[in-house]
């Protein structure tokens, strides 16, 4: 049986095959549609060239005057840049990408562009935004009877529902969507919903249950050959090993995830990781390794322009400075000095399910 990984590496040879005949005969809306194509194949293998791909396949679209096309690039542009950003100009993607599936009015469009755009909104802490478009993609598909899209809205709920410090409702919308990934056997789906099921019981404080959830996830994204998956996972099984005082354990597995996010291109789960280390040594009163660590993370988190990681990280850089808080400065919370878990950063869920 073929691995995951070589399954995509044969997709990816087969693509670049047929963008080259699309390129002989001169066509290029084909040759597009194969851009989008090997550009996801390339997301799936976290290779971060699949931006120009997509970017490429945009512009032809926009040349052609295809309207559905350019909301298709603008889309997968919008979702790999949750992942590395910057921010803004994925919700400026998504946003048009909405627009114009309103406009054709294909629904299954509209909802796949309201997914992502919920990511992006949960990474710039706009809680009730999030919430809002996962509402409606969670709607459409229920009227499209698409059951991987309710499950997919249920699971970025359950993040934002987190986000916003309501763990019973987070975990019965994390649960539900669960429950459909096992019923269609959606691997990718089932090991993600482990992975946020074991975050949501890191905060409630039950850990047992919670180191059961993100070792079952960690077999899967290996089994799945999923080095993004596994990368999140580990941030976040590293926050618990901290919940619990296993310093050593924490800082294996943030190295670890720190590693894989490297090699699959994932801004996101490497910022996160850098500020977990960090968050570490603070704790063990290494304060020159915290201060470069945070350092580190501040700047990969305003690469990405993930406006309430870089005001967490920058306040412990000052407290780890002693400097006064001003007036009008907000308070530090457990949340945002206790690491990835729970964060807008960690909490929305990446893209890489898909739409459905």
């Amino acid at each position: 049986m073929q691995s995951r990984t070589g399954e995509i590496s044969q997709s990816k040879e087969m693509l670049g095959k047929a963008l080259a005949i699309y390129g002989e005969l001169g066509d290029r809306r084909g040759a597009a549609r194969v851009l989008i194509e090997l550009g996801i194949a390339q997301r799936v293998a976290g290779d971060s060239e699949c931006l120009d791909g997509f970017t490429k396949a945009l512009h032809i679209y926009r040349e052609l005057g295809d309207l559905r096309g350019q909301a298709a690039a603008l889309t997968e542009l919008g979702s790999m840049g949750w992942q590395i950003g910057p921010i803004p100009e994925a919700e400026r993607n998504l946003l048009e990408a909405l627009r114009i599936y309103r406009e054709l009015g294909n629904r299954q469009g509209e909802a796949a562009a309201l997914l992502y755009l919920g990511n992006v909104q949960l990474a710039r802490g706009t809680l009730a935004a999030a919430m809002e478009s996962l509402n409606e993609a969670e709607a459409i598909g229920t009227d499209l009877g698409h059951p991987v899209l309710v499950a997919n809205s249920l699971l970025y709920k359950g993040d934002v529902q987190r986000a916003a410090g309501l763990l019973s409702e987070s975990r019965k919308s994390i649960d539900s969507a669960l429950q459909i990934y096992r019923k269609l056997n959606h691997q990718q789906g089932i090991a993600t919903a482990m992975t946020y099921l074991g975050e949501t019981l890191t905060l409630a404080g039950e850990h047992e249950t919670a180191d059961e959830h993100f070792r079952q996830a960690l077999d899967m994204f290996d089994a799945l050959g999923d080095p993004n998956g596994k990368a999140e996972a580990l941030n976040s099984y590293a926050a618990l090993a901290r919940a619990g005082d296993h310093p050593d354990l924490a800082r294996a597995r943030y190295a670890e995830a720190l590693r894989l996010a490297g090699e699959a291109s994932s801004a996101r789960d490497k910022a996160d990781a850098l500020f977990g280390l960090a968050a570490l040594d603070e704790e063990l009163g290494r304060r020159d390794e915290a201060f470069k660590g945070y350092q580190e993370a501040l700047a990969a988190y305003q690469t990405m322009q993930t406006e309430p990681d870089m005001v967490r990280t920058q306040l412990a850089l000052d407290r780890l400075h002693g400097r006064p808080r001003t007036p009008g400065e907000p308070p530090e919370s457990p949340q945002e000095c206790d690491g990835p878990i729970g964060t807008p950063s960690e909490s929305a869920a990446a893209p890489r399910l898909g739409p459905g």
